[in-house]
């Protein structure tokens, strides 16, 4: 199982990510076809569909990968699944199934959105409420078993039948909220830029489209072929931060 990426949260260097991320994945696939794997799961992410205003309501398997034309600091997401697709179809006795999850949430997930959520007050961008989608992390393991046990190569959406608004998840999250200014959109950029250079750590940039324009996936064809059923709604998964928050205030 290929489950770890490199993220901008974890290093903002896209050089170093990059290299851990295609040139690691690369070496992987290379030695799995050398020493006879016989079956491989690789984590992606929806962020591989890049967030855009002509999105359809619901994006299936079909739909094109659109990040790295729209966000340079995710040309490495979609490389890495480029190598995973090729290596699927050129070596078909590698048995590759590639999962593209929703935003993974839950008790240690280090990822953009979920450090976006752990926060007592985090931005938002002023006008926009897009709708977002959220896998809890143990529903995501399922998922990773579920798959590895059925064995059936291909590409899968993997996401709930649930979502909120960007605006709605932060409430459910117990976040307090941080208006940001959308336009013009090149100040937002900027704040995003320039945030972790005074201490604040407010949003990475890969972010910004994000928080802008809904990416709302269809997960039927994984749900459909592996049976799988997440355990937990929208509002349970979100429900940890709140929670946290509240603990942490009362101690």
């Amino acid at each position: 199982m290929h489950l770890g990426r490199i993220t901008t949260t974890q290093d903002r260097k896209a050089n170093r990510r990059y290299a851990s991320n295609v040139d690691g994945t690369r070496k992987l696939l290379e030695l799995s076809r050398k020493y006879g794997v016989k079956q491989m799961v690789i984590l992606s992410t929806y962020f591989v569909y890049g967030a855009s205003a002509y999105n359809p309501a619901l994006l299936d398997e079909e739909a094109p990968l659109k990040a790295s034309v729209l966000d340079k600091n995710l040309i490495d997401m979609v490389e890495l699944e480029n190598l995973a697709h090729i290596h699927m179809f050129q070596y078909p006795e590698l048995h590759i199934t590639i999962l593209r999850p929703a935003n993974i949430v839950g008790p240690h997930t280090q990822n953009g959105l979920s450090l976006q959520l752990s926060r007592e007050a985090t931005p938002y961008l002023l006008g926009f409420n897009p709708m977002m989608q959220f896998v809890q992390v143990e529903d995501m393991a399922d998922a990773v078993i579920a798959s590895f046990k059925g064995n059936k190569p291909g590409i899968y959406n993997v996401a709930a039948e649930d979502w909120a608004g960007y605006q709605d998840a932060l409430r459910m999250a117990g976040c307090g909220m941080i208006p940001v200014p959308s336009i013009p959109p090149g100040l937002t950029n900027l704040i995003a830029d320039l945030s972790p250079k005074v201490g604040l750590n407010a949003f990475p940039r890969y972010l910004v489209p994000y928080m802008k324009y809904p990416v709302v996936i269809d997960g039927s064809k994984f749900t459909e072929t592996f049976g799988w059923q997440p355990k937990y709604n929208i509002e349970q998964a979100l429900a940890y931060y709140r929670d946290k928050k509240q603990f942490k205030r009362a101690g």
